[in-house]
C-alpha cells in the first residue's frame, strides 16, 4: 500500500538521521501520521546501521523475533532477543536496539488508541492489559509452538493490510485484540503475574 511505504521509508530515514542521538521524540519528527502499521522489521532495517537509537513513541509496539537476534534496552530492561522472543513496548517508554544480525527475520506492530477506537473497541479494554505497562518485562521467550501461533497472528495481519476492502480495519483490530489477550497469557504463564489470592 502506498501509505505504508510512505510509513516505512519515513522510520528508515528516521533511524538513519538519529542514528548517534541520545534520545529522539519521534512523536517530533514524523509528517504523515497513521494509526497501525504491521512490518517486517528486516524490512525497517535494511539499509540502516542495524541499530535504532534511543527514542519514544506514542505508540504500542509489539515484535516476534523469527531468526537472528538483537540487543534491546527497554526501559530499565537490557536483553537479547533471539529467535522466538516476544517483545512488548509501552507507548512511550524509552526504548532502543542494536546489533541486529543480518539473517534477521521478524514481525513488528505498532498501534494506538485511536485504531481501536475508530473500530468500536473500548481504549479502557486496551489500557487493561498489564503487558503494556512499562512496569511489566517487555519480554519472554517462547515455545515452538507459542511462537508458531503468534507468527500465524502476524501473517494474517500482515494479509489484510495489503487487502482493498472496508473492513480490513476492524478485522486487523481484533487480531491486535486476539493478540493481546495471548500475549497476556503467555506473559502470565512465564512471570507470574497473577495476583497471589491468599489462601483462605
Amino acid at each position: 500500500m502506498p501509505h505504508d511505504n510512505l510509513i516505512l521509508s519515513e522510520i528508515k530515514k528516521a533511524i538513519r538521521k538519529f542514528a548517534d542521538s541520545s534520545m529522539v521524540d519521534l512523536d517530533d519528527h514524523f509528517l504523515h501520521k497513521f494509526e497501525f502499521q504491521v512490518f517486517k522489521l528486516e524490512d525497517v532495517l535494511r539499509d540502516t546501521s542495524r541499530n535504532i537509537p534511543p527514542n519514544k513513541w506514542s505508540y504500542y509496539r509489539i515484535g516476534l523475533i523469527k531468526k537472528g537476534s538483537g540487543e534491546f534496552t527497554t526501559g530499565i530492561y537490557k536483553f537479547k532477543a533471539t529467535k522466538n522472543t516476544l517483545v512488548v513496548i509501552p507507548a512511550r517508554l524509552i526504548s532502543s536496539s542494536r546489533n541486529w544480525s543480518l539473517d534477521l527475520e521478524a514481525y513488528l506492530i505498532l498501534f494506538n488508541m485511536d485504531f481501536f477506537l475508530q473500530n468500536n473497541i473500548p481504549h479502557q479494554y486496551i489500557e487493561s492489559k498489564r503487558i503494556l505497562s512499562s512496569s511489566v518485562q517487555p519480554y519472554i521467550h517462547l515455545t515452538v509452538e507459542q511462537a508458531a501461533k503468534i507468527a500465524g497472528i502476524f501473517e494474517i495481519m500482515l494479509r489484510e493490510n495489503q487487502r482493498n476492502d472496508s473492513h480490513k480495519a476492524e478485522l486487523i483490530a481484533l487480531k491486535i485484540v486476539e493478540l493481546l489477550i495471548l500475549s497476556e497469557r503467555l506473559f502470565e504463564e512465564e512471570l507470574h503475574l497473577e495476583t497471589n489470592l491468599p489462601v483462605v
